[in-house]
């Protein structure tokens, strides 16, 4: 599960940061990015990456800073 290669704060400051890169696109490109470990055979990185990717969504549905 991701949560035990990333703590919370993390997946919170790399969803910021896709934020800051990718704009609107952000959560887009996190699926991406989980979709393409996930070819590799990489599911904890998918899993990372999707939650990222829910991060993200949440930041842009609430406005809730974290």
């Amino acid at each position: 599960m991701a949560s035990s290669m990333l703590s919370d704060w993390e997946l919170w400051a790399v969803a910021r940061r896709f934020i800051e890169e990718h704009g609107d696109m952000a959560a887009g490109h996190a699926s991406l990015k989980a979709a393409a470990l996930e070819a590799q055979g990489d599911t904890r990185g998918r899993d990372v990456f999707l939650a990222v990717a829910a991060r993200i969504n949440q930041l842009g549905s609430s406005g809730t800073r974290h």
